[in-house]
């Protein structure tokens, strides 16, 4: 049978753990960023890769959500007259992953910035 040292000190570590499981839920949750299904909006500035006919419109982005995003479905024309302007693109997250190119289906665009 616990006694009463025993059992406070048994409810202390469960609390600890319990707070500890809580915790770091709140930190893998904090840190998962964009997933796949997801509303974005991202800041930076449109390149193209590859050669023309066959490129691909790219957004070089600083910041949390740095790097490379590949812009699906924004029209051919369009990228060409925006090469190397700021722009803040707004879509839906269709692919993310440290192996693969993150991809976003492009919704919106704005210039933020025109290029030179």
């Amino acid at each position: 049978m616990p006694t009463p040292n025993t059992d406070s000190l048994l409810r202390r570590v469960l609390r600890m753990a319990a707070a500890i499981a809580f915790s770091s839920s709140l930190l893998a949750c904090a840190h998962a960023g964009p997933q796949p299904g997801d509303h974005l909006s991202l800041q930076g500035r449109l390149v193209l890769k590859g050669s023309d006919p066959l490129f691909t419109p790219v957004l070089i982005v600083a910041g949390e959500q740095g790097g490379q995003w590949e812009l699906r479905g924004m029209e051919r024309s369009e990228a060409l007259r925006l090469q190397s302007t700021m722009l803040r693109v707004s879509g839906t997250v269709l692919q993310v992953g440290a192996a693969l190119p993150a991809v976003l289906r492009v919704e919106e665009v704005r210039i933020e910035e025109r290029g030179k």
